[in-house]
């Protein structure tokens, strides 16, 4: 895996204050570094290892577990699509889907910019989408 060629993740987490369980990424953002940032702020990585990934510490039992042979020792001992179903990583098709509508509503930029104008902007642009959601949802009836 070249370290060098692999996206950063982006963790929110500290600015917001919020509290993060779950961080789920295509294998795009498959390296060492985002499995021990997103193990670091307490929120369990669900990256999917490329399919020759192999273990790296080989259970050496001084050092700490790495995050990301954890995930690959739990492929090995079932399969990649049951790994998948555990730990919910449909979620993230959903959420490409749900940007996916974001961005063609509203554009890929944001109008304001300072940090807080542009958190503000998003939350109100989220309500928005929510309500044109709601309107176009249809509703079923048993007959």
């Amino acid at each position: 895996m070249n370290q060098s060629s692999t996206p950063r993740t982006v963790l929110w987490a500290d600015r917001t204050g919020e509290s993060v369980s779950k961080v789920v990424t295509d294998s795009a953002y498959e390296s060492f570094d985002n499995y021990e940032s997103i193990e670091a702020i307490g929120a369990e990585p669900v990256v999917p290892p490329r399919t020759d990934a192999a273990v790296r510490e080989h259970g050496n039992k001084n050092k700490k577990p790495i995050a990301r042979d954890k995930v690959v020792q739990a492929i090995q001992e079932t399969t990649r699509e049951k790994w998948k179903q555990e730990k919910g990583y449909h979620v993230r098709s959903l959420v490409e889907t749900a940007m996916y509508r974001f961005r063609t509503i509203f554009g890929g930029k944001l109008l304001t910019r300072t940090l807080d104008s542009q958190i503000v902007e998003i939350i109100e642009k989220c309500s928005m989408l929510n309500i044109l959601t709601s309107l176009g949802m249809p509703v079923s009836v048993m007959l």
